[in-house]
């Protein structure tokens, strides 16, 4: 497709795409390819536009986001709504496709605390959390366990949480994340 150059530019600041945007916006392209052709198949057909909007959600978490969830931050950009009305597609596509989604679930959570829980001067964890859905899922992980403390905000920073080594302990058990070399937390 022909885009003026102004679209080029909002299209990279929205998805924030490396330099081809070409490779980036295929991945859309077959979220989308998915997203028409359920439809004229008649495997999707929608009274509410909830539901068209919950599917294209799900197609692009399985080919634009390499089956990963996105941040709340990442759907409001892409639908152009609001944080907490991306929150809430977001809870319902999980329940709506929880089986479907449980490896992306999985995936994204096991990503997260991979890349970002950090030792904070041996005492307990911190996490930056951008995603108000990940931080609910480690808590309903952690609650399985009644003896354990959730995640709790930490209020000298914005989006850090702290996870007591306990806590880390049956999240990494629970996410199948081998010991890992420990990153301080600066």
């Amino acid at each position: 497709m022909d885009f003026s150059q102004e679209e080029i530019d909002l299209f990279e600041k929205i998805l924030s795409t490396p330099p081809n945007l070409g490779i980036e916006l295929s991945k859309y392209a077959k979220a989308s390819l998915k997203d028409y052709s359920s439809m004229v198949l008649g495997q999707k057909v929608f009274t509410r536009g909830t539901d068209m909007l919950e599917f294209r959600l799900l197609n692009l978490i399985k080919f634009s986001f390499g089956g990963r969830i996105p941040s709340e931050k990442d759907v409001s950009a892409l639908f152009q709504i609001k944080v907490t009305e991306s929150r809430s597609l977001i809870r319902s596509i999980i329940a709506k496709y929880q089986y479907e989604l449980a490896t992306a679930v999985q995936g994204s959570l096991k990503e997260k605390m991979e890349r970002d829980a950090k030792i904070n001067a041996g005492t307990d964890y911190r996490i930056n959390l951008d995603s108000f859905f990940l931080r609910d899922e480690y808590n309903k992980i952690i609650a399985q366990n009644p003896s354990l403390t959730l995640l709790t905000r930490d209020t000298s920073t914005n989006g850090t949480y702290i996870l007591t080594n306990t806590a880390y302990d049956h999240l990494r058990a629970k996410l199948g994340i081998a010991v890992a070399t420990i990153n301080p937390y600066p």
